[in-house]
């Protein structure tokens, strides 16, 4: 471990000249390359039409690679974005990957993806003429927190809206000019100042129509909150006050169905192996005296109670929720 965590090779080595006398330090991914070990990241998809998707992932280098599946050819090579165009490594994260369709001034297929940097927000972009645009910063370090998710959605021709959470915990969204995309054409605002999303891995955006978007969160106190905007509003932001919906302890990752909670619970003494979860309640089974692992019981109701609403229940109140 030693040898290891000593080898330069492995580690960055401090220049000379500056005064340090500890030799290299660890890179914990160039030791985890040089062993061999797989980099397990998030990727990305979006669908180009009904019979092509995109995909994008950070490759090693922590630079975009690209790979598209269409219906007839299957997936095609990996595409990773060259060096003169992506000028940096982002930070380890999954990418947000929007298409778009713009006329004007020609007809072309548009790609977006967004990372977070170190420096902040990154995006580049490329089309289907064989064009691609350059990294470059959108948003600044102040506008989204490091080790975030982003998200992101056109919002019309030549417009693209994300939503972040900022270091302070605020939840912002912020509506760029897909053509340029220079920091001075990003439009930002808070959506929720009375709020926090410190928690909150990462909000959600999606747009129903040419100007519009919705965002929907988790504040830090379990609330899940939707809000709405038109992008062409020439008066106040152009977003509506977040509506709550139900506070976290009856929210759906909190509710559990009926037959779980009078569900038949496991004698005291009995062995844990005797017992299986099936889709309808807890039962004892024998299939362990028959030589048999215990499983789902074949006798079970095609309908999932997870899919009948009519039978889940909040467990502080033991009652039906409202829709």
């Amino acid at each position: 471990m030693r040898r290891v965590l000593s080898d330069p090779a492995v580690g960055t080595v401090i220049p000379d000249g500056r005064q340090a006398g500890i030799g290299s330090m660890p890179d914990l991914r160039k030791i985890a390359l040089s062993r061999g070990w797989p980099r397990i990241v998030t990727p990305a998809i979006t669908a180009i039409d009904s019979t092509s998707v995109l995909v994008g992932f950070l490759n090693t280098e922590n630079r975009l690679v690209r790979r598209s599946w269409q219906f007839f050819l299957g997936w095609g090579d990996l595409d990773p974005i060259t060096a003169d165009h992506f000028t940096q490594a982002v930070t380890t994260g999954r990418p947000v990957v929007t298409v778009r369709q713009e006329q004007d001034p020609l007809a072309r297929l548009v790609s977006d993806a967004f990372m977070v940097g170190g420096s902040g927000i990154e995006h580049i972009w490329w089309d289907d003429q064989g064009q691609t645009g350059n990294l470059q910063r959108v948003a600044d370090r102040e506008h989204v927190v490091q080790g975030s998710a982003l998200t992101a959605t056109p919002t019309a021709e030549k417009e693209v809206a994300v939503a972040s959470v900022n270091p302070d915990g605020q939840l912002l969204a912020m509506v760029a000019d897909a053509g340029p995309l220079r920091p001075g054409h990003v439009l930002r605002r808070p959506l929720d100042p009375d709020h926090r999303y410190r928690r909150l891995r990462g909000p959600a955006i999606t747009s129903r129509g040419t100007g519009t978007a919705d965002v929907v969160a988790i504040d830090d106190g379990g609330t899940f909150r939707w809000f709405t905007g038109v992008m062409t509003a020439t008066t106040g932001t152009g977003w509506q006050p977040g509506v709550p919906t139900r506070a976290a302890s009856h929210s759906m990752a909190a509710r559990v169905p009926r037959w779980w909670s009078s569900a038949p619970k496991r004698p005291a003494g009995s062995s844990r192996s005797r017992w299986a979860v099936t889709d309808t309640c807890a039962r004892s089974t024998s299939t362990r005296r028959r030589g048999r692992s215990p499983r789902f019981s074949s006798s079970a109701p095609q309908t999932s109670p997870w899919r009948d609403p009519s039978r889940w229940v909040s467990p502080v109140t033991n009652s039906s929720p409202s829709p």
